[in-house]
């Protein structure tokens, strides 16, 4: 009995020997890297540097910058939730939210616990953008500065990031008396990220 390839798995195999002969060929390493790029479990970091590597080969593709784009676009957009996480720690630094079998802090916080509310703020930024952003490839992070040049739904995620931690740092850095501007801050910071966050997926150009 003969076994067969899936047609997906065919074209793949296909794809890949064209591009032995030829690496140069449009069509196969256009679908090639689509492939790969799209995958199950492809990380936006991980879609970028495959687009890359294509526009390394072809340069003048519109099919691999849209692509690139698009990867890139992603990886901005995660910005928002690291922001997101950091107003979220300076609400829980405050106690907006205490749950009922919980005794809220007394304010004013003190100057050394307001100081140390931001190591974790400061580690998600290190470890969520800046180690991420240094692991990108040269093209990669070029691409990025150029989308937010070019495009309007970056710079606004940009914005939105800006503004969420904005909230943030007023929530936890000001010796509040009373947690009224703060909840109002926290809603501030939210609610702009959350109304959109859900339906900018696409929103490229």
């Amino acid at each position: 009995m003969h076994s067969t390839l899936p047609l997906s798995s065919a074209a793949a195999r296909l794809d890949e020997i064209i591009l032995r002969l030829d690496p140069h060929n449009e069509i196969a390493l256009t679908r090639h890297t689509k492939r790969q790029a799209t995958a199950p479990g492809v990380k936006a970091g991980q879609a970028a540097t495959l687009y890359a590597d294509a526009l390394a080969t072809m340069p003048g593709s519109a099919t691999m910058r849209k692509g690139l784009d698009d990867a890139s676009y992603r990886l901005l957009r995660g910005i928002r939730w690291l922001a997101l996480l950091c107003l979220a720690f300076a609400a829980t630094g405050i106690d907006l939210f205490p749950t009922e079998d919980e005794t809220q802090r007394e304010l004013p916080l003190v100057l050394g616990q307001r100081l140390w509310d931001l190591v974790p703020m400061a580690a998600i930024w290190a470890l969520g953008a800046l180690l991420r952003y240094r692991r990108l490839r040269a093209g990669v992070r070029v691409n990025l500065h150029s989308l937010i040049r070019r495009r309007a739904w970056p710079r606004v995620v940009l914005a939105q990031a800006a503004g969420a931690m904005l909230m943030a740092l007023l929530i936890i850095q000001i010796p509040w008396m009373d947690r009224t501007v703060p909840t109002v801050l926290f809603w501030a910071g939210l609610i702009p990220t959350a109304a959109t966050i859900w339906f900018d997926r696409r929103k490229v150009s």
